[in-house]
């Protein structure tokens, strides 16, 4: 049997745990198997990625430990630089799959996230599979591995007929999640998170914990690490966040000397409904035109869309800039990432935490 057939067949369990109650961790350990069983990897990161712009929110791992420099390298080559095979141009190809060594010609560091990022962590290639489901991005798998052992184009042929099927079935895990969190209560009180200048979690209250579900060292989103940056800037930051055991969290932060007090409490649902049009004071126009630059179209496939002259969007686009304070489109898809990170409003989900880990694979 062939390995996508085996793949194939693998799918009405993975439904089944769906079907009958599982929410994200459950499916998220039955894909780590899953793969681990029938593709392999050294490492891996199942991550759910906003529907609107395709960027990376959280992420289970397998095989390695949290790394805060690696998840900063990769967030730089992903949302600040030109990167071969981002997500936001994966999800946009035919079979939205990727091979970290054959996009380069054999010499992964070549990228920027092969070069400063896995290479130092040891692993030599990534396959990494968005998971689209008419053509809207759901999550992306990112499957690495030690030098050896790089992904054969039969192995990303057989991944990429699980990118639909899994699409639809991590999107009802998570509209499930968003509909049960819509029934929480108040919860806990406001907590706080000291992060020091290099970075690093110093200290976390006991209602910090409380709301991200667990020790902060293993909970605290990444998002964390955006505010910290922007606060030190001298620059205003309130991000909405998912919280652990459902619903989203409001981290915003306050400059403390070197060190930033990140304030992490329940987000309320009119501050969910509109995060980046209630921090950057766009109109709707100018949203939907930030959500196509976001999934990278350019101005005339924008003005396509929406109906409008190229002359329009460049416009709007101008207007954009002003009110965000950048200077390009790719300023602008870095300052949604690390400052305002992933709107929920027209996601209508809830991923999941980043740091819950999945069993090791080898």
């Amino acid at each position: 049997m062939t390995l996508a057939a085996r793949l194939r067949r693998a799918l009405p369990a993975l439904e089944r745990t769906v079907v009958e109650g599982g929410d994200h961790r459950e499916l998220e350990r039955a894909i780590g198997a899953l793969l681990a069983r029938h593709v392999g990897y050294d490492a891996a990161c199942l991550a759910t990625l906003d529907p609107v712009t395709a960027m990376w929110t959280h992420c289970a791992l397998a095989g390695l430990e949290r790394d805060p420099r690696l998840e900063r390298v990769l967030f730089e080559a992903e949302y600040r630089s030109d990167d071969v095979a981002r997500l936001v141009e994966v999800a946009r190809r035919k079979r939205p799959v990727a091979r970290l060594a054959a996009e380069t010609g054999g010499a992964p560091e070549r990228s920027v996230r092969g070069r400063e990022g896995f290479r130092p962590a040891g692993f030599d290639d990534e396959l990494r599979l968005v998971l689209v489901d008419g053509g809207v991005p759901w999550g992306s798998i990112h499957l690495l591995r030690v030098a050896g052992r790089r992904f054969a184009e039969q192995e990303a042929d057989a991944a990429v007929e699980l990118a639909a099927p899994l699409a639809r079935l991590v999107r009802l895990t998570l509209l499930r999640a968003a509909a049960l969190a819509g029934r929480v209560g108040d919860g806990p009180p406001p907590g706080l998170v000291l992060i020091g200048a290099d970075g690093a979690l110093e200290e976390a209250s006991a209602e910090a914990e409380a709301l991200l579900g667990g020790p902060a060292a293993e909970r605290l989103p990444a998002a964390a690490q955006g505010v910290a940056a922007r606060t030190r800037e001298g620059r205003a930051t309130s991000v909405a966040a998912p919280a652990a055991g459902g619903g989203w969290l409001r981290l915003s932060g306050t400059r403390l000397g070197e060190r930033v007090a990140v304030l992490v409490e329940r987000a309320r649902p009119l501050e969910l409904a509109s995060v980046v049009v209630r921090a950057f004071g766009l109109t709707p126009r100018e949203r939907e035109i930030v959500e196509r630059v976001a999934l990278g179209d350019a101005t005339r496939e924008i003005a396509r869309r929406l109906a409008i002259s190229e002359w329009t969007v460049q416009d709007h686009l101008k207007s954009v800039f002003a009110k965000t304070g950048v200077a390009s489109r790719s300023e602008l898809v870095a300052a949604l990432f690390f400052g305002h990170w992933a709107p929920e409003h027209a996601a209508g989900a809830t991923p999941s935490p980043y740091g819950h880990f999945l069993p090791r694979h080898s």
